[in-house]
């Protein structure tokens, strides 16, 4: 899907990025990350309140990580503008917000366990 339907179809506020591994070779990005499942549309009452999923993002043309990036810091925001999707933390050290900025054409949710 492209980056448009990714931000239709998850919603990562009140989640946290809990891992990544870029493949420079392949031009991919593996973004593992926390869903808060109430925040998920179509979320019912029979599923998972946090989840753990692994999105695969394909042909990225940038990956902006800023210094004060720490694992399990809060996602407050996501917008996608101009081929990017921006997704805006908030530090738990400074409680100051940061950006991580994916620049890429398609994203997949991951099969793989």
């Amino acid at each position: 899907m492209d980056l448009k339907a990714f931000a239709e179809n998850y919603n990562l506020k009140d989640g946290a990025i809990i891992g990544f591994e870029p493949d420079f070779s392949s031009h991919e990005l593996f973004l593992d990350v926390e869903l808060c499942g109430c925040m998920q549309p179509g979320f019912t009452e029979e599923d998972d309140e946090v989840s753990r999923v692994r999105f695969v993002f394909s042909n990225v043309a940038d990956f902006s990580i800023p210094e004060e990036f720490m694992f399990d810091d809060g996602i407050v925001d996501q917008l996608v503008e101009e081929g990017k999707l921006i997704i805006t933390l908030v530090s738990s050290e400074t409680q100051k917000p940061y950006q991580v900025i994916i620049e890429a054409t398609e994203v997949d949710l991951s099969t793989e366990d």
